[in-house]
Formats: C-alpha cells, structure tokens, sequence
C-alpha cells in the first residue's frame, strides 16, 4: 500500500515541480507603449516607471518613442513617466493580465503648475484641457480596424465620422501636420484625431470637420506586416443594371520598420491597388436615340468599365541628434492612372476621360526641447504635382437638360503642374499655469497649368426643345439648340503663384484645477485678392462642475467661439487667367443650329458674344464665424458623453456671378430693351458675358450634436447624432444666383442641410478569438433644387426655379404643368397663365427632397499564431486603444496583433489573420440624388447609387464582400 502511495504521489511531485516555471511565466504579463509630445512627435529619452506590489521596474522610451515592460506578474500598477520639460505622468490601476501583452501610448503635456490629475486605467477621464473635448474622437490601434484598408473609402469614413461641419467648407485633413496630399494606407498610421481642441488658434479651419492624421515611426526591433485584400464582382449585389461585365478590386500592402541604431529608427510602407471599376449610364435617352425612353419604355442602361491603378511608397527615418532633439524625414510617392472617368447617369460613355496623377511629397521636422518649459517643432514640406486628363472623344458636347450629356468631353485636355511649399515653426512654452502656443505657417502654391476645356464646342437643349430624331445628314429634324458654345485657344497655358501666411498665439491659462480659459488670435492674409488683413480671434473655457484634488470631474461645461477663413484657390485664379478674354475666348451663341460633329457656329445663330472670367476687385476671404456650448459628462466608469449646441454665420462666402446678365424685369417678365438698338439693355453694352468670382454669399447654421463612447474589457464603442439647420444663399465659388442681381432671391435651405445625421463605429471581441469592426452611417435625404430646365432670363444659366400653382392646372397632357410631391408645378412661370396673369409663387431653393440613406460595414477577423511563443513584448502590430482622457491612449485589456483580447497571437512571433470585410452589410440600396429638372422625364427619380461613405468601390454594387489576410512578424 505504502509503495503504491509512493508510485501515485511521485508523479504528482514531479508534475508540480515540472509545472511550476510553467505556471508562473503564465501568470506574467507585458506592458508596452509610445511616448509622444502634444504635437503627436515621439519623445525619446523619458524615464518609464511602473510600480506595484513591493516591486518597481524601469524603462526608457528608445529613438522611436518605445517603452517596454517585457516580463512582470499579473496585476494593478502605477505607471509614472518624467522626461525634462513636461508635466510628470502618473497613473493608477494600470492592469497587467496574465498571458497578454497590453498598448499603453502616453502623450505628454507642457510643464504647469498644478497639473497633475490622477486617473483610473481602463476609463475616459474628464479634465478641463481643451484638447480633451468629450466630442472629439482619437482612433489608434486596434480600433483602426473599423476602418477601411483602401485609403479613398477610409477618406470617406472619415469624413462621415467627423460630423457636419459649418458652411461649405466641408472637412480638412491634416498629415503630419500638413494640409493637401493623398491619403496615407492605413498601415501607415498610427493615430487619428477627430474634432480635437476646435478653437486652437493654431488650425486655419473650423475644429468641427477637421481631421489629424499622424503617421507611424520606425521601432526598436524589426516588425512588419504584409497585407493582400480582393473583391471580385461575384461577391457583390448590383442594382439598375441586371447583367455587368466582370469587374474586380485588389490590393497588396506591407510595411516594415526597425531600428538603425540605438538614436535612429526606419518606417517603410507600400501599397498597390488595382481595381477594375464599372460605372452605370441610367439616362433616359441618347445622343443617337434621344427618345430612348418612350420607343422603349425605360432607361437606356449601360455599365462601363472604369480600371484604375494607385501606388504609394513612403519611407520614413527617425533620428535623435541629441536626447533632446529629434529629426524626422518622409518621403511620400503617390501615382494613379484611371480610365473612363467622368461616365456615369446622365453621361454617356463618349464622357469618358483618361488620367494620370503623380505626387511627390517630402516632410522634414525637428522637434526640440529647449529647455524645461519650451518644446520647438518646425516643420517642412514640399509637395510635387503633376496631373493630366484627356478626354476619349473630340466632338462636341451635346446636353439635354435631364436628359443625357453625350458627344466629347468639354473639359478637354489638361496638363497641370504644381509646386506646393510649406513652413511651420510652433512654440510651445510653459510660465506657471500657462501653457504659450505661438507660431507661424507660410505658404507658396505654384501652378503652371496648360488647357484647351471647351475647344470642341457645346450645344445645350432644353428638355421640350430636345431633339427627335436624326437624318441621313446627321443633323435633327428639331435641332435648333437653345445655347451653344467654343472656346478659341490663344494662350493653352496659365501661371500662377499664391502666397499664404498666418501668425497666431494662444494661451491655454489654468486658472485653478475647475477653471481652464484658451484665449487666441489668428492673423492671415494672402496675395491675388484686395483682402490682405484677416484676423481671426479665438476663445475656449472648460469649467469642472465637480471633482477634487485627486477625484476627476464627472461634469465639465465648454465654450467657445471664434473666426475662421477660408482661403481663395489657386484653381480659380488659373481659371479667370485661361479665361480672361485674351488667353481663351469663349465664344456664345444663342439658338445655333446643331451640326453634327461640328461645333457651334456663327451661321444662322443669334447675338453671338464672348464669355470671360474675373476676380472681383472686392473680394474678401470667407469668413465662417462660429460659436459653440457643451456639456461632457461621465456615465459611468466605462461610458462618457457630450451634447454641444453649435451656431454658425458665414459671410463674404464665394460664388459666381455673370455681371453683364441682360437686364430682366421679373414683375413683367420681361427684357428690358436698349432703345438703341431693340435688343436687351446690357449692364457694359457690346460685352459679352462677365463671369466674375465674388463673395457676397451669407449662410446660418445651428446645430445640436451628442456623442457617447464607451469603453469595457472587451469591447469600445463610440457614436454621434447630429441634428442640423443650413440656410444660405451660395454654396462654393462655381455656384451661380439663378437671379445674377438678386443673390437673396436664392437664401433658403442649403444644398448640404441634411437634418439628420448618425455615426458609430467601435471594437468588439467574440469567442473563439474571433475580432468584430463595425461602422454604421447614416442620414437623413438631402435637398435638391427643383429647375425648370429653361434659361428665360438670358443669363445663360439653367437654374430658374418653377412656380406652385393649384393642382387644377395639372391636367393629363400638360407640357407646362407637372403634378408631382411637391404640389403643381409651372416650369414656364415667364409665360402669361390662363388668367392672363403671371404664376409668382416660386418654389423655394433646394424645395426637393433626396433619398435618405444608412450602411453599416463590418469587419471579422481572426488571428493565429505561428514560431516561437513571445515571453515579454507582445509582438508586431500591437493594438490599442481608440480614445483618450488626458490625451491618454488606454487600450484595450490584452489587445493583440489582429487577434483581439487574450488571443493565443500574442505570445508568438509571427502572425496571420484573416478578415471579412463587407460594406453594406445589410444590401440597402442607397440612391443618390433624384433628377432635378422638372421638365426631365426621369424628375424625381435617382438613377444612380449614392456616393460619399455610401459609395463601393464599384459604383454599381449595393453590397461589397472583400477577403483578406495579413502577416505580421
């Protein structure tokens, strides 16, 4: 009995003593993470300190930033950082898990005095710096995984997720502090900043709609990843057209970095795609068959092919030259080629052009601790563009309005040339409790662009003018257009350079641990408009309802209010310099009659003119001036909100306006003649048309935005509802009155008021190792406005509105009157009524009403692990955290490289994952805007799928299904 105790207990022995090392490396973790300054730039150098438990351990963040925590026991920390000239770090509750390796990115702040706040890991705390707007989103790590690989569906996520902005500015992106250029790969990212601090004084644009984008460094040990993503049309659902020629999207991404030497790091990233489009032509007739719709009872439907090609390659080089001096250099090549771009809906396939991109981009910065209150960056850029388009057809352009666009491309060939040169020098400095941003920005845009737009000429038809039918000669039995145009070239090229410069100042003032206050002012000016002096002021305060010492708030109060402006293009000098009336001469003819494949002529027309372009000599930059109030409010420990009420008003906003427009009584309807010689009176007789940029447009817009995000073990979550207002009476520099002298006929709902709007995305982690990645979007329609289809006035633009009369006149067979949705409407208001009267009641600007619109994409991956287990750094591609209390990155518990919280991936070398990603996952079919010309057979009624985040790859899939799979090492 004694000897068969001892038989069964000694392997019991052994197994415990064998199992002990084991168990104990399993009940070890890792910690790891980047040190960064408030400009996102790395921070070698800083003293890494994590204690707990009777033990302390010690780390310094390398060249890139890095810090490591390779092998500790399981449980809660403090982690303190100290590096000279910022405020020391410290948090509490800093959780290590057993068998995970957990991201912990640490953004520094200036040194101030009384600064230091304690918070509670795993949570979003509120404080009162103004870059920790509750509202604002700051996406890292794993949580990049919601978003697209390719990057012009992930500038569209993006953009989607920003929000409304004010006006018609619309959203900026910034790359590594710089504006202009093409979106990075992904894989090249390392943090996004959304609506962060949207009063800085240091940002020329609106905070609302701006968005950060950061790229990474190189690391302390060699990691990289390879990434191959497909779609074919196989896996997609189509709509309006039933049976497409194959099309297919693929793309191949890698990166790679490491270390050069222990004060120098390298970062290379490359992505290639090659895709094989396919645009849809829904018209409602052709230029060989303009009543296609009635001989056949629909549309004339077509998909066209549309293959595409992009490459980029960015190499980056980090380089201590002293522990308290860092130089980065980057180098960016963007190329494209596209073919059949500029088909689609109306435009028929003969719209088709050829183009070709390529971009050259290279970023110098330093950034350099002065001494322990003052952190200097500067930063360098230059930026090489050359660009061309050729059309596939040369004959003329023939458009029947809401009806098809067919023949060659107006826009003709161009060849574009551009030198873009950027300089920055920021200053952030520390005095007691006030944090000094100051610095300036300068510059210069060289355009040398050669052009020959319009030379094949353009007939325009109104929709009842359209032709029916074409004889042996080609010409149309009805052909008698209602405008027809050509350019005469004597000049093809233009040149022009436009200088910006701004100065700005801004003082984040601590007044006590509840009361932040950010005044700051922003001075710019530009050359090429009369307007030389903008200033911008700018204020912010951030009150903590609550809190103490050590206890974060739960309740802050924001404010803000400041003037932004936005800058004239260089794209619309070169225009009014192509356009000038010596360079290029436009000629007009009223009624020419149509010859096929010749453009219009003098013969048989009416009052021939020429049409130049101008800058007003009163033009002044856009001015958007904005104020906001919001309340950020902690939930729980893992949940915090916000609900900010902003106010816009824009004024001096851009436009176009024809100054020379004849003369037009609309109490009568009638010309008003020159007596001296019968025809309509002209502002600047025997002028043609005078196309001239002003900016006299004004807008109003008010909006309430709330956000929510949260964040737990095992998931993160973030979203927003927008409820908003426009109203305006201009929409952008190309947009003309449809009354040249009376902008304030056309103040009304704004062309891009979409009342309401919803976004949320976030991380999610499923059994079996298995990582979810949803991005839900919508909004609700979008306006329209309603055109007759008829230019009436004489200023050769097609936007006059109809009238609403009472539903009796919309009898069947009517070609005046149209019953429709919005009541019986009138599409020749100039013509006398029934009654002998004029029908004046005209519907509203943007009367219409687009389709509304919701997708959610969805991304599930699942990583596995390859070679040796890992003890310490959790490998390649760490995950983490998506948004920040304090500018803090807290990630997930136990994130992984593509496998999720607690995935087996982490203790190996080498991983491989592989993602589903749908977009649209539930097959809606978002349409884009109906046909806005009553007189159209098709009003009312989309034809085409919605663009923006709504949009695929492929403009005729509703559902997209892409496969994936990636290497990190």
């Amino acid at each position: 009995m004694n000897g068969l105790s001892r038989l069964l207990c000694a392997p019991t022995i052994c197994l415990v003593i064998f199992a002990a090392p084991v168990l104990q490396a399993q009940n070890n973790g890792s910690l790891h993470g980047q040190v960064t300054d408030p400009s996102g730039a790395i921070v070698p150098g800083a003293n890494v300190q994590l204690s707990g438990g009777g033990k302390n351990y010690s780390a310094t963040s390398g060249g890139d930033g890095s810090y490591s925590f390779g092998t500790v026991p399981a449980g809660r920390y403090t982690l303190d950082v100290n590096v000279t000239g910022f405020t020391p770090f410290s948090e509490t509750g800093v959780s290590v898990v057993s068998g995970t390796s957990r991201l912990l990115n640490i953004p520094l702040t200036i040194a101030t005095q009384e600064q230091q706040v304690e918070v509670t890991a795993d949570t979003r705390q509120l404080d009162t710096e103004p870059e920790n707007n509750a509202n604002a989103i700051v996406i890292t790590g794993k949580d990049l995984d919601a978003l697209s690989d390719d990057p012009d569906e992930m500038e569209n996520e993006l953009t989607a997720l920003a929000g409304p902005g004010a006006g018609n500015g619309g959203a900026q992106i910034y790359i590594d502090g710089f504006t202009g250029g093409q979106m990075p790969p992904k894989s090249a990212i390392r943090e996004i900043r959304i609506n962060q601090n949207p009063f800085s004084a240091e940002f020329d644009k609106l905070g609302y709609g701006r968005i950060e984008i950061l790229t990474k460094p190189g690391t302390d040990k060699l990691h990289g990843q390879v990434q191959a993503n497909g779609n074919t049309s196989a896996f997609n659902t189509t709509d309006f057209v039933t049976s497409p020629p194959s099309y297919y999207a693929y793309f191949l991404n890698g990166s790679i970095g490491g270390p050069i030497s222990k004060k120098a790091s390298w970062f290379f990233s490359i992505f290639t795609r090659n895709t094989q489009n396919l645009n849809i032509v829904n018209a409602p007739g052709t230029l060989e068959d303009p009543n296609y719709l009635n001989e056949h009872g629909a549309n004339f439907v077509q998909g066209v092919l549309n293959p595409q090609t992009r490459i980029y390659l960015s190499p980056r080089f980090d380089y201590q030259l002293t522990p308290s001096n860092t130089l980065t250099i980057r180098y960016q090549l963007n190329r494209g080629n596209e073919s059949g771009d500029g088909v689609g809906q109306y435009q028929l396939a003969s719209q088709g052009y050829n183009s070709y991109f390529l971009e050259n981009t290279l970023q110098i910065s330093d950034s350099q601790i002065v001494n322990a209150h003052i952190v200097n960056d500067l930063r360098f850029q230059y930026q090489r563009d050359r660009d061309q388009q050729t059309p596939e057809d040369l004959t003329p352009t023939v458009t029947v309005q809401g009806t098809f666009t067919g023949g060659g491309n107006n826009d003709g060939e161009s060849h574009t040339h551009g030198d873009h040169y950027e300089f920055q020098d920021y200053v952030t400095g520390s005095f007691k409790n006030h944090t000094l941003h100051l610095g300036t920005r300068l510059r210069a845009y060289h355009e040398s662009d050669s052009a020959n737009s319009g030379v094949n000429g353009a007939y325009t038809f109104t929709a009842l003018g359209a032709p029916g039918a074409v004889n042996a000669a080609g010409t149309y039995y009805s052909g008698i257009a209602s405008l027809g145009t050509v350019t005469k070239i004597n000049n093809a090229n233009a040149t022009a350079t436009l200088f910006d410069g701004a100065l700005f100042l801004q003082d984040d003032w601590k007044i006590n641990r509840k009361l932040t206050i950010d005044p700051g002012l922003r001075f710019e000016s530009q050359n090429r408009i009369h307007d030389h002096a903008n200033w911008g002021p700018r204020f912010a305060l951030a009150y903590a309802v609550d809190g103490g010492t050590k206890r974060p708030p739960k309740t802050v109060i924001r404010a803000g209010y400041g003037w932004f402006f936005n800058r004239f293009s260089n794209a619309d000098v070169i225009q009014a310099i192509h356009q000038n009336g010596k360079n290029q001469i436009q000629e007009v003819f009223t009624n020419p009659t149509y010859i096929a494949g010749q453009p219009p002529q003098g013969a048989g027309t009416v009052n021939p003119s020429s049409a130049t372009y101008s800058i007003s000599p009163n033009l002044k930059a856009a001015l958007d001036m904005q104020g906001a109030i919001g309340v950020d409010r902690t939930i729980t420990k893992a949940i915090t909100s916000n609900v900010t009420f902003l106010y816009s008003r824009g004024v001096h906003q851009y436009l176009s306006d024809n100054i020379n427009a004849p003369l037009y009584d609309y109490t009568t309807n009638q010309f008003i003649i020159d007596p001296s010689t019968g025809q309509p009176q002209l502002p600047f007789p025997g002028e043609g048309n005078l196309y001239q940029f002003q900016s006299d447009g004004v807008y109003r817009q008010k909006q309430l935005i709330t956000t929510i995000s949260g964040r737990a073990k095992n998931f993160s979550i973030t979203g927003y509802y927008a409820l908003g207002y426009f109203d305006s009476d201009a929409s952008g520099a190309s947009y003309f009155p449809s009354r040249q002298y009376d902008i304030a006929f056309d103040y009304g709902r704004a062309s891009n008021d979409i009342r309401n709007r919803v976004a949320v995305f976030g991380q999610f982690s499923l059994p079996y190792g298995i990582q979810a990645s949803p991005l839900l979007v919508g909004n609700s329609g979008q306006p329209f406005n309603i055109t007759t289809g008829h230019d009436t006035n004489g200023d050769q633009q097609y936007n006059e509105r109809p009238a609403l009369v009472s539903a009796s006149n919309c009898t069947p067979g009517s070609k005046r009157y149209y019953a429709t949705q919005y009541g019986c409407l009138d599409s020749q208001p100039n013509l006398l009524n029934a009654s002998g009267q004029f029908n004046t009641d005209f519907v509203p600007v943007n009367r219409g009403r687009g389709p509304a619109n919701v997708s959610m994409d969805l991304r599930l991956s699942k990583s596995f692990g390859i070679g040796p287990k890992l003890a310490g750094h959790g490998g390649p591609g760490m995950g983490g955290g998506g948004y920040r209390g304090r500018g803090l990155s807290g990630g997930l518990t136990g994130n992984t490289p593509g496998g999720g919280p607690r995935s087996n991936a982490a203790r190996h070398k080498y991983n491989l994952s592989f993602t589903v990603y749908a977009r649209n996952v539930f097959n809606i079919v978002n349409l884009a805007q109906p046909s806005n010309v009553l007189t159209s057979p098709n009003f009312d009624h989309s034809l085409q799928l919605a663009g923006g985040f709504f949009q695929q790859r492929n403009a005729s899939s509703v559902r997209s299904i892409y496969l994936q799979t990636n290497f990190n090492f």
